[in-house]
């Protein structure tokens, strides 16, 4: 089983997002816990229409924090899919063959794995165009997976722990688990069982964050959570 966890604010991507759920296994809406950061009252009572479920998601904004809260709300026995909003399911039958290399003996000893990604991810190893997977297969990366849409086992959570909350401005935070989850052990790959688009209006990466707060201030909540990982791990990602 499979749980799929998006905070979002934006009514536009997450109707886009539920859809191609519906669209690429039908009724697999009911697996997405939405984390309500703002939406409208329509988005809110679409997303629950389609079997999705809502949990609030207070102010001020804090990635992690919003992912720990969904995670905590997920059924225990449940694999997690971490999900940026602008991101959208674009191959059939996602849970299915996610599941299966989950289940798959070859790759259990790889704690955390990235769904293809079509559009803008900062590790090439993401990439749909620079490696395109057959849907059995897990591409070994030695790089940070970004959390556009990154499955994490259970049983890692249970042992890794839940994303640092201490992360408050923007990014990095998918560095430092990265880096707690190998450090735990474990490896961490791409899977070709299935693919997302990412990016919508124009924006290459995920946007919410630049829009909201424009581009100085991203900058600065960016080198932020730079430096707060760099003083955590004394290394460069």
């Amino acid at each position: 089983m499979i749980t799929a966890l998006i905070p979002t604010k934006t009514d536009k991507y997450i109707a886009n997002a539920l859809l191609a759920f519906e669209i690429s296994e039908p009724k697999s809406a009911h697996k997405v816990i939405v984390g309500d950061n703002g939406l409208s009252h329509d988005a809110g009572f679409a997303a629950s229409e389609l079997g999705a479920r809502l949990l609030p998601i207070p102010n001020p904004f804090n990635f992690s924090r919003a992912i720990n809260a969904l995670a905590h709300a997920a059924p225990l026995n449940s694999h997690l899919l971490i999900m940026n909003d602008d991101a959208a399911i674009a191959s059939p039958l996602w849970s299915l063959h996610c599941e299966r290399i989950l289940s798959d003996d070859r790759f259990a000893d790889y704690g955390l794995i990235s769904l293809q990604i079509d559009g803008g991810v900062g590790n090439p190893d993401q990439s749909l165009k620079s490696h395109p997977l057959m849907p059995l297969d897990v591409l070994f990366t030695d790089k940070t997976v970004c959390f556009v849409a990154a499955l994490v086992r259970r049983e890692v959570w249970a042992s890794v722990g839940p994303l640092d909350e201490q992360f408050v401005g923007y990014g990095y935070e998918d560095d430092d688990y990265c880096m707690r989850v190998r450090r735990a052990g474990w490896k961490i790959g791409v899977t070709g069982a299935a693919y997302v688009t990412h990016g919508q209006d124009g924006y290459p990466h995920s946007s919410t964050y630049q829009k909201l707060h424009g581009t100085k201030r991203w900058e600065e909540l960016s080198a932020f959570n730079r430096q707060l990982f760099l003083s955590k791990w004394g290394v460069r990602t």
